[in-house]
């Protein structure tokens, strides 16, 4: 008989289809196969039975893969242990079951760039699998952005519900973003508000384009802007 080995599906890979799921445990094994023909094959079972990379799973399904699959594949996909620049402990400000908000110091990247060998993606990625997720499928993710330079809160999913919820309240607005920065200059008024539209060209390439500000078409945008302090800075020339 041919030997499996068995994945429980949790809560969070409830509703995936099956070759997503599968595909998440290959990714972490560093096998590179063609899933659909193993499913077809019986190589890749659901609750003993054989399957269709379409079916969605539930929480509690036995997801059973020939372990022969696994072969030679473990010791190559082992990550190399990556040197952090701090502690996960020292920029988290909340955490529970669904979110993690971290206060991201400035010069990181949330998310991996060509330039930079770390980013705070690789940081909580590490502690979420160290932790031993019973998720087969599920991976933290950055629920929003900010620059690279940019200091400030930035929250991470931490479960399916999580990312759910902080998604739904940044489309209502039951959660926005406050910036805080230093300008140069003279400002007569405590407040100011700055009007522009924001225009991207249909022609752009794949899914991103140049911002064009200043257009008289497009999505309004607007920027308030509220004054708390006047200060001096002194440069050593």
């Amino acid at each position: 008989p041919m030997d499996f080995r068995n994945f429980i599906a949790a809560k969070d890979d409830s509703g995936r289809r099956l070759d997503k799921v599968v595909s998440r445990i290959f990714e972490a094994q560093g096998i590179s196969r063609g899933i659909f023909p193993l499913i077809r094959k019986g190589l890749i079972k659901v609750n003993g039975k054989k399957s269709s990379g379409e079916y969605r799973v539930s929480e509690g399904d036995s997801i059973l893969v020939a372990e022969f699959l696994f072969e030679n594949s473990e010791e190559s996909s082992k990550k190399e242990s990556k040197e952090f620049p701090f502690c996960l402990e020292e920029i988290t400000v909340f955490r529970n079951q669904h979110l993690l908000i971290v206060n991201k110091p400035s010069g990181i990247n949330v998310q991996p760039a060509k330039d930079c060998d770390f980013c705070l993606c690789d940081l909580i990625e590490d502690d979420f699998r160290k932790n031993g997720s019973k998720s087969i499928s599920f991976r933290p993710g950055p629920l929003h952005r900010i620059d690279r330079y940019t200091s400030g809160l930035v929250a991470f999913s931490q479960s399916l519900e999580g990312a759910k919820w902080f998604t739904e309240n940044i489309e209502t607005h039951a959660i926005g973003k406050e910036y805080l920065g230093i300008a140069q200059g003279e400002y007569k008024k405590e407040e100011e508000l700055y009007e522009d539209f924001i225009y991207v060209p249909e022609n752009s390439e794949n899914s991103y384009g140049t911002v064009i500000v200043g257009k008289e078409s497009g999505k309004k945008a607007v920027t308030k802007a509220q004054f708390l302090k006047k200060i001096e800075i002194q440069r050593n020339l």
